[in-house]
């Protein structure tokens, strides 16, 4: 019985970080390659790596689509997804007394990240729409995840 119990759970968890990780990270990704800059350093990672022809198939492919998503979707929607993905990944993994502080660490670089871009010390464009979907994406995976739940806080 304990080993039915086992594989129950690790499959609730295995879908929980599809869900939650692996599904939002594939959504973002698929998102920037398909609408951002070619400037952007990933591209030459990709021709290095002898995947500029399949990611230009792919980029002709939402071509037909740029007009149809809105701008939110092409260039704030994947900072929400990896905000969140980051966010439940650790709330999902971490446990014991500092997990209050591995949780926040996802909202404290993704927001961070923006401000640095505000002042210009990190290449990037200051987005308001950008910030406010970072902590959009924290809260909605705290309050789905919910990483105290049964777990007594203690500092």
């Amino acid at each position: 019985m304990n080993t039915i119990l086992y594989i129950c759970k690790m499959l609730a968890m295995s879908f929980k970080i599809s869900i939650h990780i692996f599904l939002p990270i594939f959504i973002g990704g698929f998102l920037y390659v398909g609408y951002r800059s070619t400037s952007l350093l990933m591209f030459n990672w990709a021709d290095n790596l002898g995947l500029y022809g399949l990611i230009t198939d792919f980029r002709n492919v939402c071509k037909s689509y740029q007009f149809v998503l809105p701008n939110w979707v092409k260039y704030s929607l994947p900072d929400l997804l990896w905000t969140y993905a980051f966010t439940s990944s650790f709330c999902l993994f971490w446990r014991g007394r500092n997990k209050f502080y591995w949780c926040i660490l996802p909202f404290v670089f993704s927001v961070g990240f923006e401000v640095l871009q505000f002042y210009k010390i990190v290449g990037g464009t200051f987005d308001l729409v950008d910030l406010f979907f970072c902590l959009t994406a924290y809260l909605i995976s705290i309050l789905i995840i919910k990483p105290y739940k049964n777990e007594k806080i203690s500092y």
